[in-house]
This record gives C-alpha cells, structure tokens and sequence, in this order.
C-alpha cells in the first residue's frame, strides 16, 4: 500500500536522515571505548565481576575489527573502488 500525497499524484518521500544520525564511526569510537574502560575495571575488580572481563575483551576486540573494516571501506570509497560502500565520503 502506497501513501500519496494529497494531490493523489506522487507518492511521498521520506525526508533523507542527516548524516550525523547515520555516521557509524561516532558509535564504534564510542562503543570501544566504553568496552576498554568496563574491562579495565573487570579487570581491577575480579572478585566481584568475576569471568566478565572476557566478554569486555571481546567488545574490544569487535569494536577494533568495526573500526578497521570503516577504515578500509572509507578509503576505497576515497580511491573510487568499484566495490566500495556508498555514503562513506
């Protein structure tokens, strides 16, 4: 099911989302950070977080990987690559 406008002429358009919501970098800088300062403090504290300082490595670990594939993505979009992600420039 379609919306028109109310001409009933031409559907309507969904007003593009600013680039400041849909920037990924902000997120994974942030989300790794967040994730190194919590195992820091699993780490410090290991009697009362136990085993959880490994599910913080992890984080870690994951947010490295996001931050390597942005990275990667982002230059090739800069070179031109054919295969590049669109949107990343």
């Amino acid at each position: 099911m379609d919306v028109h406008s109310e001409s009933g002429d031409e559907p309507l358009q969904a007003p593009a989302l600013p680039r400041s919501v849909t920037e990924a970098r902000p997120v994974v800088i942030v989300g790794t950070v967040l994730f190194a300062l919590f195992l820091v403090v699993t780490l410090v504290a290991r009697e009362a977080f136990g085993e959880a300082w490994i599910i913080c490595a992890c984080g870690v670990g994951v947010g490295l990987f996001g931050a390597a594939v942005l990275t990667a993505q982002r230059r090739a979009a800069l070179r031109g690559d054919r295969g590049a992600q669109r949107g990343l420039v």
